[in-house]
């Protein structure tokens, strides 16, 4: 985020000077904001000869000279008291209308790296120990940003906390319906719902209120290396899920580290008040009766058949592909939406802006948690977006003809409504 209007000179140790620039300023601000003025072209600044320093206003013709990164800037409040922009002097970077792009594709590559290696060590080495590490690289990863002081050093840097950020998500989603069952019902609610299905979309909950919480703690800490830290402090604390989080007992059993498994079932089993015959913790089909199979065995056939055939089987190919065109077209819209808040205008004050943008998801995992297990998966899934982005189409349309050009209250509800669409069609 930087500032869309501001002011640079050369550098002048006189503190009179200060006032001509406030001026300066001042008067810019109050222009319109299809202003043309080109903000990098340096104040003519001149030394004279009582050691004062000022705008030399005598001559009519100047050469434009242009600001960089050893010149001073100054600027009103822009949202944030600094940013890694002001704090760098890059405001008049050549790439500067790029450079937020630019970061957010370093974050998203991360996503991508991310997803594939955390993936692997899940797999190798446990979740438990994945979601671990996931959130020591979110913790370093953005505790280095404000260190390596420089714009460029920490666009490239915004590549852990993306990875260590979506690994976080995934792992933990990975690890919370491996240990629930899949076919208990929730309890209470007459219609079908599993505990599974529940699960699955509450866990995306906290997902939702830490992206709202970036608002608050951008209020509270409005410079930018502050922010930062406060957001490395929260990764920090979550760390302590290592001693509060069993592994998957499901990957145990896929590891043969069937002991470890079976202590896991019988402590499962404990705390809801069940109890597990020692028949139900044979493994491989060593069941004493012939025609029955172990909780433990069953479960490892599960893995060993979801193993086999993995996700290019030929009965799953298809999906797999429709499911990856999917995603892609899903991120975009989502994420599209997430980076480009201040360009949805929803309010003035930014703060609120993220929070609308985050806390509105929240309702779509409810309502897709109630309804799932009923609907079935693919039917809801379309539609209600689908819907919903026509008529905010409508409403654009509105906007473009009428002279108030989208100040009509009506059409800030069609703009909730699309953001609300947007985050169902990214479950």
């Amino acid at each position: 985020k930087f500032p869309a209007k501001f002011v640079c000179h050369d550098k002048c140790d006189d503190p009179q000077s200060s006032a001509d620039v406030d001026l300066v300023l001042l008067d810019r601000e109050a222009r319109n904001i299809t202003d043309d003025t080109n903000y990098c072209i340096t104040l003519p600044f001149k030394k004279f000869e009582n050691n004062t320093c000022g705008i030399d206003v005598s001559q009519d013709t100047k050469e434009e000279i242009y600001c960089d990164a050893s010149s001073e800037y100054k600027f009103s409040d822009f949202g944030m008291a600094s940013s890694v922009i002001t704090v760098n002097n890059a405001l008049c970077m050549d790439s500067i209308k790029f450079y937020k792009a630019i970061c957010d594709s370093f974050f998203m590559l991360g996503y991508f790296v991310g997803g594939i290696l955390f993936g692997m060590i899940a797999d190798t080495f446990g979740r438990k120990i994945s979601v671990t590490l996931a959130i020591f690289v979110s913790f370093i990863g953005s505790g280095i940003g404000p260190l390596v002081h420089h714009h460029w050093a920490y666009a490239v840097f915004r590549i852990l906390p993306g990875a260590g950020s979506i690994a976080c998500y995934l792992m933990a989603f990975t690890l919370a319906v491996e240990v629930v069952g899949k076919k208990e019902q929730f309890y209470g609610v007459p219609w079908s719902m599993t505990v599974f299905s529940f699960i699955g979309n509450m866990i995306a909950i906290p997902f939702a209120l830490g992206e709202a919480c970036n608002g608050i703690l951008a209020f509270l800490f409005p410079h930018w290396d502050s922010f930062q830290f406060s957001v490395t402090f929260i990764c920090g604390i979550a760390g302590v899920v290592w001693f509060f989080i069993p592994e998957s007992p499901r990957w145990l059993i896929e590891e043969k580290r069937f002991d470890e498994a079976k202590k896991l079932l019988q402590a499962a089993a404990k705390s809801n008040g069940k109890e597990l015959s020692k028949e139900d913790l044979i493994v491989d089909g060593d069941a004493p009766k012939a025609g029955t199979e172990s909780l433990a065995s069953r479960i490892t056939h599960w893995e060993e058949k979801e193993v086999e055939e993995g996700i290019f089987h030929p009965e799953l190919r298809k999906s797999t592909i429709v499911l990856f065109m999917i995603w892609t077209v899903v991120s975009l819209v989502y994420y599209g939406t997430s980076f480009g808040i201040e360009e949805l205008h929803l309010t003035s004050n930014p703060y609120l802006a993220v929070g609308i943008v985050a806390l509105v998801e929240i309702p779509a995992y409810i309502l897709t948690a109630l309804v799932m297990d009923v609907t079935g998966r693919s039917p809801s899934h379309p539609h209600p977006p689908g819907h919903c982005c026509v008529l905010h189409r409508l409403c654009h349309c509105w906007r473009t003809w009428n002279p108030l050009h989208g100040d009509d209250p009506d059409c800030k509800v069609w703009d909730l409504l699309h953001l609300h669409c947007v985050q169902d069609l990214h479950l």
